[in-house]
Parts: structure tokens; sequence; C-alpha cells
């Protein structure tokens, strides 16, 4: 029961492919040879004692509610931003059963967002108003779709329709042919077209990053690709990849939003052919759009998949976020590290073998994102990105990315599959 159960969560997260311990390849990765050995690459021991270590450090800083606040920033004081990510990244670590009663309350305190009567549930009006809404109505829900958190499906089941009813799209004013129609941005509420349009950059439009998480959310309780909704956020998806036409910019990677300059970390490209502005790829979108196109692919996604795969294999670099960024984006690219780290190493998961063709030569890509990772853990088990620019100084933030991704390079190199928790409900 409980590997089934983690299949299925990490089936969420762009590892697997429904009922199946592990999908193929979206492309089947090019024989290469052997890589040399990386004597940094940590062992399984260490990797272990590494994920138990981070997590000790997480446990200590539950709050008694069951939510995690931050100390960094009061964006993040609200339960609802830092709580859902650090109980997935939870789910990553080895087995311990100390760690049962923790989720449980942090579940409990996720479930507090909705008032539910006669079975049904009603989203309170304050939680949908904090810091990140998109993103805490999301995992908020995939947390309460795993089993040990069955007895708040009808809290589970509010959050998801709400997060239904802020996809951007005709019931708000958006014709298919506007850039955000389909996808979910970081609106405080239902966002309503105005008249012409969202202006560039604005954070009610529509991005990769909130889309992913919203359609991992709505695929693990339960909406098949054929959901309208999913429909229309595929749409979206394919939007964000510089993928056919001109083939200056064709690189098959994967830009945050086709609508803004400042919100695409990496800068613009140029313009097109057709005097269009074009946006340069990026490692953590390539990493985020693949997963999500994954989850939602059309018939003829095939190359778009591996385009992308190609993109991530020619870009891969375990000690920085990957992509040609603008000269005046660097620290842009050092903020993004640990999210990038997290995205990727499902993505590659998903889409790669053991061991990848790089423009530096073959690279066994787990081993090498561990060592890179843990060469950042400091003794206590936390980690902290020291650009502050995406707030991933917040230790909170940064230890939970980091945790999910180290847990993912220790299946990936061990085949360990087995769950932190219980997953009985």
């Amino acid at each position: 029961m409980r590997t089934a159960c983690l299949v299925a969560a990490l089936a969420l997260a762009g590892l697997t492919g429904p009922g199946s311990a592990q999908a193929a390849p979206a492309t089947p990765p090019a024989p290469v040879a052997p890589p040399a050995t990386d004597a940094a690459a940590p062992d399984a021991a260490a990797l272990d004692a590494a994920l138990q270590r981070a997590a000790g450090w997480l446990v200590a800083r539950q709050a008694a509610d069951g939510a995690w606040y931050s100390e960094t920033y009061g964006a993040f004081k609200d339960g609802w931003s830092l709580t859902p990510v650090v109980l997935l990244a939870l789910m990553y670590v080895p087995r311990d059963a100390a760690l049962d009663p923790v989720w449980r309350r942090g579940a409990a305190f996720l479930a507090g967002a909705v008032e539910v009567t006669g079975g049904t549930g009603r989203v309170r009006p304050a939680p949908v108003g904090y810091s990140y809404p998109t993103e805490s109505l999301a995992l908020s829900a995939t947390v309460l779709s795993m089993p040990p958190a069955a007895p708040h499906r009808a809290a589970r089941d509010a959050l998801i329709a709400e997060l239904r009813a802020r996809q951007l799209g005709p019931a708000g004013g958006f014709p298919p042919d506007d850039p955000n129609t389909g996808g979910w941005g970081y609106g405080q509420g239902r966002v309503v077209r105005p008249a012409g349009g969202l202006p560039p950059d604005d954070p009610r439009g529509a991005n990769l990053a909130a889309t992913l998480l919203a359609v991992g959310a709505l695929r693990f309780a339960g909406a098949t690709p054929n959901d309208p909704a999913l429909r229309a956020a595929r749409d979206f998806i394919v939007r964000c990849q510089n993928f056919g036409g001109d083939s200056r910019f064709a690189d098959g990677g994967f830009f945050f939003s086709p609508t803004g300059d400042v919100t695409n970390k990496a800068g613009a490209a140029g313009r097109d052919a057709n005097g269009r502005l074009r946006f340069r790829s990026y490692g953590s979108m390539t990493a985020d759009g693949f997963r999500a196109l994954r989850h939602l692919p059309g018939p003829d996604d095939g190359p778009r998949l591996a385009a992308a795969v190609a993109w991530l294999h020619r870009h891969f670099d375990p000690k920085q976020a990957a992509g040609d960024y603008a000269t005046d984006r660097v620290l842009q690219r050092d903020a993004v590290y640990f999210y990038q780290t997290w995205s990727l190493s499902h993505a590659l998961m998903a889409s790669s073998g053991p061991v990848i063709e790089t423009p530096r030569g073959p690279v066994a890509w787990g081993p090498a994102l561990a060592g890179a990772l843990l060469a950042r853990q400091h003794p206590d088990g936390h980690f902290r990105n020291p650009a502050t620019d995406l707030r991933e100084d917040d230790p909170l933030l940064a230890t939970a990315f980091a945790v999910a991704a180290l847990g993912v390079v220790r299946f990936h190199s061990s085949g360990r599959l087995s769950a932190s928790i219980s997953m009985e409900p």
C-alpha cells in the first residue's frame, strides 16, 4: 500500500505514469560512455543522513497548530505558503514513524482553510487572500489528496473547485486568442479581464510555474487530460515553449510567460521575423514546462517533449541555474537555484536514464546534482540561498526544495521507493 501510494505521489511530481512504477522516457536517451567517477558524489548512507538532518531541522520548526511560519519574510508568515511545500518535501525522506503525527497535524492545518458542512466544503475568505493563493490552493489540495489525508477529502474538493474558478478563461472574459487563456497566475482573486487585456508583467497574468502546480493538483485529484480545464491549460503551456517558427529562437526550452519581459527571469531574446518579442529559455521553466506538458500531451507533442529534454541535457549544470541569462539577470540566475534543482530532478527522472550526454561529456546527473546540493547544506541540516530575489534565502523554502530534489536522486540512484510516512488513512 505504501509503495503504491508513493508511486502516485511521484506521478504527480512528473516522475511516473499512472499505473506504472516508472514511465518510459519521452524520448530514449542516446547511448553514452560511462561517466568518470565523481569523487564528490555522496554514497547512499551519506544521502540518507543528509535527508534525515534536513527533515529533523524542518520538523523542529513546526508550530503547535501544525503549520510552518517564516522567520524571514512577512509574506511567508501566513502558514499557507510554506506548510504544503514542507509537507510534500517530507514525503521524500527515509521512513520515520515519528513523521506520521507531524504530517497529519500539517494536513489538518491546511484543511482548516475550508469550512465543511454536511460533507461539502467552502473555502474560507482569509486563506485565498494570502500571499501566494494559487500555490497555496494547488499544493494544499495536493497534500489533501494523499491517502493519510483521506478524512479531509471534502476540504480538498473545495480547494480544487476554487482553483478551477481561478483559471483564466471565458468565465473571466479571456477570449481564446488571449495569451493568458488557459493558465493560472498570481492574482489574489478570480481575475476578470480588463478592456484591452492585462498589461505585460501583470502578476494576475498566467505563468508556467503556477500553471504546473494547478495542473498537478487537478490531475492528482482525479482529473483526466481530457478535462476541459486541462485541455485549455495545455494550450497555454505550449505558448511558453520556444518551439517551431523562427529557428533563431526555437531551441526547445520554456520560459515563464508569453507576456512578460521582467517576469521571464532570463530576459528577452529579441524579436522574431514577425516582430514578436521572444524570450530566452531557462532551466527552471524548461523543467516545469516538460513536467506540465507530460501530464497533458497532445497527439503531436512527442517532438515538443523531446526538444525540452534535449535542452535540459545540453544545459545541465548542477552548480547553477541553467540558461543563457541576459547580463543584467545574473542575480536572477543565482536566486532560482533551489527551485530549479527541485523541478529539474523530477524532469530528468521522468525523461532520462542515469547518464545523460552533455556538451562536457557523459554525466551521471543524480550523483552530480546531489553532490552540488550537499555542498550547500549547513551542519544543522538546513539549506539557504544567499541570493534574495526569489526568497530562497528563507531556509524553510530552500530546505524543502532541496529535500525533495535529494529524495528524487535517492530513488533514482538506488531504486529505494519507500514512503516516509504511513500511507494509511
